[in-house]
C-alpha cells in the first residue's frame, strides 16, 4: 500500500536487503517486497491460528490509505490536505502501528534472549510463591518450538495494546507535511520506515528539537509537529540535506530498503 508510491515510471522498485547484501542492489515490484507469512498471526498449542490482528490491520490501511492519498496529492500541488477531526485520530492510529509493527522493530525489542531471560524469572516467582512445575512444562520450556510459539503469541499481545501516552503525544502535536522540489530527489522505504532525528542526548520524543518522519511516498514525507494539534504545516524541500538526512537515518535502522532511484539505493547501500 505504501510501496506503490515510491515506484518508479514503469511500477519498479530498486531495493537492498542487509540480509543478503552480497546481491548487492535488485529490482522488484511493490507487491514482492517486505513480505512475510503469518507475521502477525497468534498460535494455539493445539496449532489453531488466530488472524484477528492482521484483519484489523488490513482494515486500518483500507482507511488510511484514502488519507495517505489526500495528503500526497495535496503536498504535491503546494496545498495543505485540511484533514477532518475522523480522518486526523485514523492518520495517528496508523503513524503509530507503523512505528511498532514492523519486524525490525520486533527484532529490536523482542529478542529471543530477552524473552527466555523473562520467562526464567516469571519461572522463579511462580515456583516461589505458588508451586513447582510439572514435568510437562518443564519440558515445555526447552522445547524450541513451544518456544517459538510463546515468543510469536507475546508479540501479538503487545502490538494488540495501545500505548495511551504515545497516542496522546501524537494528537497534541499539529500535521507536518515536507515535500521535495529538487528534481532527481527522492525518498527511500525501509522495512523500519518510521525514523527519529536527535542530537545525542536529547531523543525523547517530547524534546522540541526531535523530529520524527515516516516516508509517504517519494517525494512526501510527514511528521508529528510542534505546532497547534488542528494545524498542519507544509514545507517545501528545495536542498539536498534533509531528504539525506531522513534515507540514512531509515537506512541505518532498517535490513532493507526500497526506493525508485537505482543510483540513491547504492549509494546508500555502500555507506555502510
Amino acid at each position: 500500500m505504501l510501496l506503490q508510491r515510491f515506484a518508479d515510471e514503469k511500477g519498479k522498485l530498486y531495493f537492498f536487503s542487509k540480509d543478503f547484501a552480497a546481491k548487492g542492489v535488485l529490482a522488484t515490484t511493490p507487491r514482492n517486497l517486505f513480505c512475510q507469512t503469518h507475521i502477525h498471526t497468534a498460535k494455539a498449542k493445539h496449532g489453531a491460528m488466530d488472524v484477528g490482528l492482521e484483519r484489523s490491520y488490513a482494515e486500518l490501511e483500507g482507511l488510511a490509505n484514502a488519507i495517505i492519498e489526500k495528503i500526497v496529492t495535496s503536498a504535491r500541488h503546494g496545498d495543505k490536505p485540511h484533514l477532518t477531526v475522523e480522518e486526523r485520530d485514523i492518520w495517528d492510529f496508523f503513524f503509530y502501528n507503523q512505528w511498532k509493527r514492523v519486524p525490525d522493530f520486533h527484532r529490536k525489542f523482542l529478542e529471543t534472549e530477552k524473552l527466555e531471560f523473562q520467562l526464567n524469572e516469571a519461572v522463579a516467582v511462580f515456583e516461589a510463591n505458588v508451586r513447582a512445575l510439572t514435568p510437562d512444562e518443564k519440558r515445555d520450556l526447552v522445547d524450541p518450538l513451544w518456544l517459538k510459539r510463546v515468543k510469536q503469541n507475546a508479540k501479538i499481545q503487545a502490538l494488540t495494546r495501545s500505548s495511551p501516552r504515545i497516542l496522546a503525544f501524537l494528537r497534541e502535536k499539529g500535521l507536518g507535511i515536507a515535500v521535495i522540489r529538487k528534481p532527481g530527489k527522492s525518498f527511500v522505504m525501509g522495512s523500519f520506515p518510521v525514523v527519529k532525528l536527535a542530537h545525542p542526548g536529547q531523543v525523547h520524543p517530547a524534546d522540541p528539537t526531535v523530529e520524527i518522519w515516516l516516508p509517504l511516498a517519494h517525494d512526501v514525507a510527514v511528521s508529528p509537529a510542534p505546532i497547534p494539534s488542528a494545524e498542519e504545516l507544509l514545507v517545501e524541500i528545495h536542498d539536498d540535506s534533509p531528504v539525506r538526512a531522513i534515507n540514512a537515518a531509515i537506512f541505518k535502522q532498517s535490513s532493507a530498503i526500497a526506493g525508485r532511484s537505482q543510483r540513491l539505493i547504492v549509494s546508500l547501500s555502500r555507506s555502510r
